[in-house]
């Protein structure tokens, strides 16, 4: 007679190789265009920039795992103010539809933010203080394959950054994956 601890270790371990099968994992890096709408002092649309870099895991087709590392600026909050420099560490849960030729879907998530103002010039006003806080974001993915492990992703996303001043950046941009 087998002892059922051992059928249950089989049977898990069977489970477990064929959840294992179905995973995949990415790479990627990429930029984007900032605009940061909860600063009343940026009229003039998406001025400033973002770069980031990514790993994820697929863990079942359409449904992906990110984590992300970016650096981006957004304005001071006031109009004389100098920018802020932004640098997050992202984690985004993600669902695709696949479509023939490309896969589109949304995403949302959470990270921690660190804002820190740049130094003022002689005609500017320090009016933001360098914070570490945490901020949601979500938005919207199309990706389209390249090549069989390459895609070009193109995204626009939207932060609420939960700091003591209003930032609530859009960010339209895109990267390039690679998939193994």
């Amino acid at each position: 007679m087998v002892p059922r601890s051992l059928v249950l270790a089989a049977a898990l371990s069977c489970l477990v190789a064929s959840a294992a099968k179905a995973q995949s994992f990415g790479i990627g890096v990429g930029g984007a265009a900032v605009n940061d709408t909860g600063t009343a002092s940026n009229v003039k649309g998406f001025q400033n920039g973002e770069g980031h870099a990514f790993v994820e895991m697929v863990m079942e087709p359409g449904v992906a795992l990110q984590l992300r590392g970016m650096f981006f600026t957004v304005p001071g909050t006031a109009a004389d103010s100098p920018k802020v420099r932004g640098s997050a560490a992202l984690v985004s849960v993600g669902y695709q539809f696949r479509e023939e030729w490309f896969r589109a879907g949304f995403f949302a998530g959470g990270g921690l933010y660190r804002m820190n103002p740049r130094d003022p010039e002689p005609d500017q006003t320090a009016s933001d203080v360098k914070e570490d806080v945490f901020g949601w974001h979500g938005g919207v993915l199309t990706t389209f394959r390249l090549a069989p492990a390459w895609d070009l992703r193109l995204e626009a996303s939207v932060h609420s950054i939960r700091t003591g001043v209003s930032h609530a950046p859009i960010f339209i941009g895109g990267s390039i994956g690679y998939s193994f």
